[in-house]
């Protein structure tokens, strides 16, 4: 409708949409990716989001539960930074 007013030489739409960070959906995730490695041995990962960006707190017990981990908050959806706060015993 704009681009038929006189004077109007162009329109550039520039709406961008942005996919929802939803927090069950990136615990999910998490959850799948890590499991239980070890009977006894269960990961306290805590993810808390912040708009696209999502921050891992808590405990694990290999450099690959903390890389599966990180690979799961950043391919949850929408997201777009992974902040890692994970200790690692």
């Amino acid at each position: 409708m704009v681009s038929d007013l006189s004077d109007v030489c162009g329109v550039n739409s520039q709406i961008k949409v942005r996919p929802t960070v939803i927090q069950n959906d990136v615990d999910a995730i998490i959850e799948a990716a890590i499991g239980e490695q070890k009977e006894g041995m269960r990961h306290t990962v805590k993810s808390m989001v912040d708009r696209d960006r999502v921050t891992l707190n808590g405990n694990v017990h290999s450099w690959a539960e903390r890389r599966a981990a990180l690979n799961a908050a950043g391919s949850s959806t929408g997201v777009k930074r992974v902040i890692d706060r994970m200790t690692l015993v």
